[in-house]
């Protein structure tokens, strides 16, 4: 796991082999801005707050923004565009916006269509349960309905259980996370499967109101999240790599993750994984 994790930290620091176009840089020196898309309800990733975007993923673009202007030799001014989670990779590919300031898994399918960050967080998909559940640990769901959003690591990771026969569960795939839990609220799903920090702030929101849900069993799956940019451009790779080094020299990176996820309030609290720790240590003490 950690091998993998750093492969992925190190993509940005070596060089890249790709040839040259017209590359984001010469764009951006030659407009004098950057052009950020976010999820305006993706938090704590990113997110609107006054008409502008926040979170975690923003704060760590405004970093490389930072290093983008002096690789153009000018204080860029940034634009910002809201983007659905279907936009925002067609968003990139166009050139639409020059970076995504979201959380997104950098699967396969889409390493041949943008280029990603290091890794900026390590979730788990993980199962939420009313909280009168008996629900324990994940082969407990035999013979009950888990309800996923579609199209998310947190539902393939079912299948891949049901598929494989560690258990014998209902799926109910719907569109989007308030659905899922409207089914877990009204009792037709027994639990709902999806990635740690989003349930964790599911959570920290139900426990202003009646602590009608909670955690239950271990991690069924990783996935690592990242920004996306524009792929088969060396200068702008160079670029975001070494921002985050910088970012992570300086301690940027893990005051920006303690900011978002680390602020002492037990709902609300994920310190760092060990897995993130090594990733943030290791851009550190790049060259």
């Amino acid at each position: 796991m950690i091998g993998r994790l750093l492969l992925a930290a190190c993509l940005l620091l070596g060089a890249q082999a790709a040839p040259a176009r017209a590359g984001v840089l010469d764009r951006l020196r030659e407009r004098g801005r950057v052009v950020i898309g976010y999820d305006p309800d993706g938090s704590p990733f990113s997110f609107a707050q006054g008409g502008q975007p926040a979170g975690y993923a923003v704060d760590l673009c405004r970093g490389v923004i930072d290093e983008l202007s002096r690789a153009v030799g000018n204080n860029l001014r940034v634009d910002a565009v809201p983007l659905a989670a279907d936009a925002r990779l067609a968003a990139v590919r166009s050139g639409r916006v020059d970076l995504d300031c979201a959380a997104t898994v950098p699967t396969a399918d889409r390493h041949r269509a943008v280029a990603f960050s290091p890794v900026i967080f390590v979730a788990g998909t993980t199962l939420l349960a009313p909280r009168s559940t008996t629900l324990r640990f994940y082969r407990d769901l035999d013979g009950k309905t888990v309800a996923v959003v579609a199209g998310t690591p947190a539902e393939a990771a079912i299948r891949y259980m049901v598929a494989h026969g560690r258990m014998d569960a209902k799926i109910v795939a719907v569109a989007d996370l308030d659905q899922a839990l409207a089914r877990l609220g009204d009792r037709h799903a027994d639990a709902l499967a999806a990635d740690d920090v989003a349930l964790h702030g599911v959570i920290a929101r139900d426990h202003a109101a009646d602590h009608r849900f909670v955690l239950v069993g271990g991690l069924l799956s990783h996935e690592d999240y990242a920004i996306m940019f524009a792929k088969d451009d060396p200068a702008l790779a160079d670029a975001v790599g070494r921002a985050f080094a910088r970012m992570a020299q300086d301690g940027r990176l893990a005051s920006i993750y303690a900011r978002w996820f680390d602020p002492g309030d037990p709902a609300l609290r994920l310190p760092i994984s060990p897995q993130l720790n090594v990733i943030f240590h290791m851009l550190a003490n790049a060259e």
